[in-house]
């Protein structure tokens, strides 16, 4: 699934993929994955294009985080797709 571009969002396109428990979001720099047990990997595609560094708890990219997982809130909600990790 690709969403276009969200008002306010430094992306323009972004993919949403469903990974073993969990879901992925890619976009023009990030890869974010969100887990069913609530952990996270964020990936810089640019600095490391391979996905070996994960991100997710590095506090340096903290915003990112938290905005790649609103992107994917939202695009679940615009898909009206439910991931169970995701509900509150």
């Amino acid at each position: 699934m690709t969403t276009g571009t969200r008002k306010g969002s430094r992306t323009k396109n972004a993919a949403l993929s469903f990974v073993p428990d969990g879901t992925s979001l890619r976009n023009d720099g990030w890869v974010y994955v969100y887990y069913n047990d609530k952990t996270a990997e964020l990936y810089d595609m640019k600095k490391d294009p391979e996905q070996f560094h994960n991100q997710a708890n590095n506090p340096e990219y903290k915003d990112i985080r938290k905005e790649m997982h609103k992107q994917l809130q939202a695009t679940l909600i615009t898909a009206d797709l439910r991931a169970p990790a995701l509900q509150p």
